[in-house]
């Protein structure tokens, strides 16, 4: 390709041309509109790659809150893919409950049972997708139950003799809270 003189049949011919080549033939023809479809041509291709981001949110999500109490709502937790392919990782994600009320993207024990609309947008683009989540808590309470002997005349009510610990990654759960049932087996009592 030539870089000096450009000619119009010189562009025909070569079948591209350079940016260089176009500002070149821009002084030589004086040629503002060139410049001006220059620069249509670049915002198009710009756009182009814009154009081709397509975020997919999984339509309704299922999120475990871990031993901490605690959930990060994060893009790979929402979409089908993360990173997607032609979107930039510069994402937004937008959680609020049935009312609009807006909550950050780490969700604790005090949203448990909640339903949120979430709203994943690319900033580049503003392209988004939206999807439905649920915080859940999967993991069991621990329950740390007393040793003690007792004798047949002992008094087992656990007011008296204390209740099991019992630990929960939502925080301490008391004793109000606990159930008490006796099971009395008659067995023989030596003395």
């Amino acid at each position: 390709m030539k870089n000096y003189p450009l000619t119009q049949a010189d562009a025909a011919q070569s079948g591209s041309m350079t940016v260089k080549n176009l500002l070149q033939w821009e002084r030589k023809f004086n040629s503002k509109p060139l410049l001006f479809i220059l620069s249509i041509l670049i915002t198009a291709s710009f756009g182009k790659l814009s154009a081709q981001c397509n975020l997919n949110c999984i339509q309704n999500v299922q999120v475990a809150i871990n031993e901490s109490g605690i959930a990060e709502i994060t893009p790979n937790v929402l979409l089908t893919q993360y990173p997607v392919p032609g979107c930039s990782t510069n994402i937004a994600i937008e959680i609020k409950d049935g009312n609009g009320k807006l909550y950050p993207t780490t969700l604790t024990c005090n949203e448990l049972g909640m339903t949120f609309n979430v709203k994943v947008t690319d900033l580049s683009n503003g392209n988004f997708c939206s999807s439905k989540l649920a915080l859940i808590d999967q993991i069991k309470p621990q329950i740390t139950p007393i040793n003690l002997t007792m004798f047949c005349s002992d008094p087992k009510s656990p007011d008296l003799v204390g209740y099991p610990t019992v630990a929960d990654n939502c925080g301490p759960i008391s004793s109000d809270k606990l159930n008490y049932t006796d099971t009395y087996v008659d067995l023989p009592c030596k003395t």
